[in-house]
């Protein structure tokens, strides 16, 4: 069988789908990329199941069968036009693997990697689970089940979907399939950082105590994270010399630290949900997150009122000198407001504060 036969008469409708929330609409040209294993896949394929099964050729280019039958332009072109095929999906795409593409009238290409090519392409970002998607996944159960479960599995795809194996293995084979040795090595390092301000450099010299790498490979490295949506950094609006990394996952850093605390891990569970959101937002003097709007949102899962009061009294003055209105405490499950000279205070478990964050 011809390696094109192959793919074109391949069938990906028994496959379980989970509502997400991308849409890809039928462009001319449409990049999906992302973080690895964030879904990227069976998003395009839940789009291809909406057309006419004759009219797509979806190509792995990471298929084994691949490696001894070299794929070419004109091949492949000389395919769709014989196959009357409208729409073409290159999956698993290297940076510049063509020099270049297909005359298709719909091409949909997927990669972990953003590059220069794909400057006229519609785009589409994947990142991991947001919490309503998570709780899409369980809606069976109860909201404070569904909540416990979201802290102990992430936003890690298959930790969501596949419950019956422990979290540590899967964690390990997400490890393993997607991070060279190296690349894992660095991602411990990173963890133990995670949700401090930190900076390049100092990553690198705490690098250097355990394994031999370079300097250029480490800054090189946290550029190619920062680029797929492994890590974040975020500017502090107060300190500015350092930047507060955040991990992708709450659960991988906890995998791989012995240093995240519960409260770190709260910490960048609520930095994630604002990136996933798109609301423009800054650390605060490692307090909070400084949202556009003069809304601060403070981590703080099991502190009470009076314990609030008494940690903002000596802050008021920094909060007002950023014309900060409103103070947003996210707990596990405390609810309470009061206000401090001018400044309302609001606490709310996480759950009903990432519906409102969610919807702004």
């Amino acid at each position: 069988m011809d390696i094109l036969e192959y793919f074109y008469n391949k069938s990906y409708s028994h496959i379980n789908f989970f509502p997400r929330k991308y849409l890809i609409e039928k462009r001319e040209k449409t990049f999906v990329y992302g973080v690895p294993s964030s879904g990227k896949t069976y998003i395009v394929l839940d789009y291809l199941n909406s057309l006419e099964d004759g009219d797509v050729l979806y190509i792995d280019l990471q298929d084994p069968k691949l490696r001894f039958n070299q794929l070419l332009i004109d091949d492949i072109e000389s395919f769709i036009f014989k196959n009357g095929i409208k729409t073409l999906v290159l999956d698993h795409y290297s940076p510049n693997q063509f020099k270049k593409f297909p005359i298709v009238e719909e091409l949909i290409v997927v990669s972990t990697i953003l590059s220069s090519e794909f400057s006229d392409f519609s785009r589409v970002r994947v990142s991991y689970l947001d919490y309503e998607e998570f709780f899409s996944f369980q809606k069976k159960n109860s909201q404070k089940y569904i909540f416990n479960l979201f802290l102990k599995r992430g936003t890690i795809l298959q930790l969501a979907i596949d419950l019956d194996r422990p979290k540590e293995e899967l964690l390990k084979n997400f490890l393993k399939s997607n991070f060279s040795d190296v690349e894992q090595s660095l991602l411990i390092v990173l963890s133990h950082f995670n949700s401090l301000n930190v900076t390049p450099y100092h990553i690198y010299t705490y690098a250097k105590r355990y394994f031999r790498i370079s300097k250029d490979s480490v800054y090189k490295r946290i550029g190619e994270f920062l680029d797929k949506g492994v890590i974040f950094f975020i500017e502090d609006r107060v300190n500015r010399a350092s930047k507060k990394l955040i991990l992708c996952d709450f659960v991988l850093a906890n995998y791989l630290s012995i240093s995240q605390s519960f409260l770190k891990q709260f910490d960048s569970m609520i930095a994630l949900s604002l990136i996933k959101h798109n609301i423009d937002f800054n650390s605060f003097d490692n307090i909070g997150y400084l949202i556009s709007n003069g809304v601060l949102v403070v981590p703080a899962p099991f502190d009470g009122e009076d314990t609030i009061y008494a940690r903002f009294k000596s802050k008021i003055s920094l909060c007002k000198r950023y014309a900060i209105e409103t103070i947003c405490i996210v707990t596990i499950s405390l609810q309470y407001d009061f206000s401090m000279d001018s400044i309302s205070f609001e606490a709310m478990p996480f759950y009903e504060w990432v519906l409102i964050n969610g919807e702004s």
